[in-house]
């Protein structure tokens, strides 16, 4: 591990954009990734700070969410939901959903997200709101909006995020799913594979 960080120095942009993700894999504490990691997320190279990003989520995957470090992870992952850089702010985005519940106290910027100059970011958005199904009352009646205002594939992905949604949805607005109609039924089912591998633990 200590020859791992230490490769963080490298000049080669290849090892730059790859060593946090090894960190992120072998570091037994969250909070050694946190220590670790966190210079990277303020380096003026994009790759870089995607790297940290990347690291933290994958650390973040294999851990549950009461282990000391993840909240302060979540928080600096968050922080780059903003980043200047689309790439950084797209993986930003996509690692929030491997910090679970220690994701709450950021729905509000992943919704900011839906508004993201790149569409991939929106998408990507829209991926991690299903995913984690966090805070309902707040994220249902914005992805309703979401459908409400939109068309094509973007309309579709707001449908099956609100799917993804359930019974909580219903709850909140009863009929939703019923208001739907087929739009994203299929897509839902099918999705949910690709949702748990997007989620399994490495």
């Amino acid at each position: 591990y200590p020859t791992l960080v230490a490769m963080q120095a490298d000049p080669e942009a290849i090892v730059q954009s790859q060593i946090g993700y090894a960190i992120g894999r072998v570091a037994t504490d969250m909070e050694i990734v946190v220590r670790d990691l966190s210079p990277m997320l303020v380096d003026p190279a994009p790759r870089v700070r995607r790297s940290g990003v990347h690291g933290l989520g994958i650390a973040a995957q294999r851990r549950d969410t009461s282990e000391p470090g993840m909240k302060e992870a979540a928080a600096l992952v968050a922080e780059k939901l903003d980043d200047t850089d689309k790439e950084v702010r797209y993986w930003a985005t996509w690692m929030m959903m491997h910090f679970k519940t220690a994701a709450r106290p950021h729905v509000s910027a992943l919704l900011a997200q839906l508004h993201d100059s790149d569409n991939h970011v929106q998408e990507i958005a829209l991926f991690a709101l299903r995913a984690l199904k966090l805070e309902p009352s707040t994220v249902v009646p914005v992805l309703w909006k979401r459908f409400n205002e939109s068309t094509g594939d973007t309309r579709l992905r707001a449908a099956i995020a609100l799917r993804a949604f359930g019974d909580e949805a219903e709850k909140i607005q009863p009929g939703l799913i019923a208001m739907l109609g087929s739009l994203g039924e299929k897509e839902f089912a099918a999705g949910q594979a690709e949702l748990r591998r997007a989620m399994a633990r490495p």
